[in-house]
């Protein structure tokens, strides 16, 4: 009856939009960073290694996304935001074991992600975009995918200034980043992939970020309210391409979360393809 009712909380049409929400805010995460030409040259100034990284990030021809999602979400919170106690959905849903993972492929402006919630009843969502439309399969409601034309709203809510280009929303996220009061500390350097890295935090005024998700899930009715927010963002040395994201936040009314993903395999060849016409739903 619980995974029923779970099922039916997320056939909703709005958190239809924030999942897809989510899975953009997990893509423009992920694309934080990259460069034209190697440089050994090293750095101190956080802003400029940031900076640079959001600049190359155009020249990456593609790149994989491996990650990890931790935290809670208070569904009491949620539903007095969305409405959706009626569903009978309450307590603590633990995130615990969640995980990301995709390859994004730059050139042809094609993404595709899988995240997966063990302790959510199994939850996987596998989210491709390709050639102008999304397929989205969530598997405790359907065996095949919803296809729809890509919203790229989502992104452009969320960073102001951005088109659907790679380029748009490497413009979008420095004009966001400038604008929103953030500022980057070179914390010093540590190892990712066996690779050293430069380590940076990141500090964005929570009303700014309360603001975008607003903007990102209209559908709720009240202020989604973070109390507090801090990026970790690791750069690799040698190139100056992103290495790892990790974004944590919380809410004393909604929970919190923690999402970590590292990017590798730059450049390497990826197939993204629609799915098969028999595994799409009629339209």
């Amino acid at each position: 009856m619980l995974r029923s009712r779970f099922a039916h909380f997320l056939s909703r049409p709005g958190m239809r939009a924030l999942a897809s929400s989510v899975l953009a805010l997990t893509v423009v995460s992920a694309c934080a960073g990259s460069t034209a030409s190697p440089t050994r040259a090293p750095l101190s100034d956080p802003k400029q290694i940031l900076t640079q990284s959001l600049v190359n990030l155009g020249q990456a021809k593609s790149f994989h996304v491996a990650g990890t999602i931790a935290g809670s979400v208070d569904m009491n919170g949620l539903s007095s935001l969305g409405g959706s106690s009626s569903l009978g959905l309450s307590g603590t849903l633990d995130l615990k074991g969640g995980t990301i993972s995709g390859d994004v492929d730059v050139s042809r402006q094609a993404v595709h992600l899988t995240v997966t919630f063990p302790s959510l009843f199994g939850l996987t969502v596998d989210l491709i975009e390709v050639d102008g439309y999304s397929y989205t399969k969530i598997n405790l409601m359907s065996d095949k995918y919803t296809k729809s034309k890509t919203d790229v709203g989502a992104i452009a809510s969320a960073v102001p200034g951005a088109s659907a280009g790679v380029g748009g929303v490497v413009a979008g996220l420095q004009q966001l980043l400038d604008g929103s009061g953030a500022t980057a500390t070179l914390t010093g350097h540590s190892s990712v992939d066996g690779k050293d890295c430069y380590q940076l935090n990141l500090a964005i005024p929570t009303d700014q970020l309360n603001a975008g998700l607003q903007s990102l899930a209209p559908s709720l009715s009240g202020n989604p309210g973070l109390d507090s927010a801090s990026a970790g963002y690791w750069v690799y040395g040698d190139t100056l391409r992103p290495a790892q994201v990790e974004l944590k936040a919380s809410s004393t009314s909604l929970g919190n979360v923690d999402v970590t993903a590292t990017l590798t395999r730059y450049d390497q060849s990826v197939s993204i393809t629609a799915p098969p016409a028999d595994q799409v739903e009629a339209q």
